[in-house]
């Protein structure tokens, strides 16, 4: 999985292409997070994702 299944890579967003990184919450949101950001957390949530659907499914 890369950043850009999504239509927007990380390096885009980061570098200002598709928004902006918000490093905490204030009123309304804008960006995306940093963490958000992270390959290993898209990983274990693609994981946990698949997961979920096998058990369901």
């Amino acid at each position: 999985m890369t950043g850009g299944s999504w239509g927007v890579g990380a390096a885009s967003v980061g570098a200002g292409g598709a928004g902006a990184v918000a490093d905490r919450r204030s009123g309304t949101l804008h960006g995306v997070a940093r963490y958000a950001l992270a390959p290993d957390n898209a990983r274990r949530l693609w994981t946990l994702s698949q997961d979920l659907l096998t058990h369901i499914g």
